[in-house]
């Protein structure tokens, strides 16, 4: 398997407004390859999301380079861009009145022309990634009357019609129940096994990461950790995420347990 994405001494974070710059993390490396499932774990405030939206081209980066199968991502245009990868945010979607089918089409914007005319091929992709995502009982339905855990399939699957190498979410299982959390991230994870998409999600789902992921990337106050979760485990690196009074790492059964 290559290299879907390699990030070097990659610095994220803001401008103040006198244009200095404010890093939240600094100086990562790692790289993923296709096929994989892999997850960015850490504390509240660590640069999780904001490393996402970096890797995205929503944010822009602070120093570093990131490279797109082989190419800078500021050499790509932004049809390119959007042709080699697609995100899930945490924003509310701007319109929910829209049904499933429609919704899940919005992935092929990339592709259509400026009226947004659908292909036959552009049709059938659509199609696909309502199946592949097991929605096709609901594709009529107005996205207001799903519940969060349809909705959250349904983005999947409109990031599945964009049919790029890399789909980024982030924190996907937010404010769902286990069943679903572990249904939306099996959903994830085959589509990562099955059609060889890099899928690379943020979360505080840890427990679950570790039992799913190929590869962590772990973010904490001394720096950044990545590594397939049972190198995390010999490496004590998940009992460094949070203050030893409250919360302890059990690395036989891989959860974490709280102190009494």
């Amino acid at each position: 398997m290559h290299n879907v994405l390699d990030i070097s001494n990659l610095s994220i974070g803001y401008r103040g407004k006198d244009g200095k710059p404010i890093p939240v993390a600094e100086n990562l490396n790692f790289s993923l390859k296709q096929g994989e499932f892999v997850s960015v774990v850490g504390a509240n405030g660590i640069g999780k999301s904001t490393l996402l939206r970096t890797l995205a081209g929503v944010q822009r980066k602070l120093s570093g380079e990131v490279l797109i199968n082989g190419k800078p991502m500021g050499s790509l245009t932004p049809q390119e861009l959007a042709s080699s990868l697609s995100i899930v945010l945490t924003e509310p979607l701007p319109t929910r009145n829209l049904t499933v089918r429609e919704l899940i089409s919005l992935g092929r914007q990339p592709y259509t022309n400026w009226l947004g005319t659908l292909t036959l091929e552009d049709t059938e992709i659509v199609a696909d990634s309502i199946r592949k995502t097991g929605l096709e009982a609901l594709e009529e339905r107005k996205c207001y009357e799903l519940s969060d855990g349809q909705l959250q399939k349904v983005l999947i699957a409109r990031a599945l019609a964009q049919d790029t190498p890399v789909m980024m979410l982030d924190e996907p299982t937010t404010h769902l129940d286990l069943y679903h959390k572990v249904q939306v991230l099996k959903t994830m994870k085959e589509i990562a096994r099955e059609f060889g998409k890099t899928v690379i999600y943020t979360t505080h789902e840890i427990d679950l990461a570790i039992q799913l992921c190929d590869q962590m990337l772990i973010l904490d106050s001394s720096g950044h950790h990545f590594g397939p979760p049972c190198q995390h485990i010999e490496d004590r690196s998940f009992q460094r995420l949070f203050p030893s009074d409250l919360i302890g790492f059990d690395s036989r059964t891989g959860t974490f347990k709280i102190k009494n």
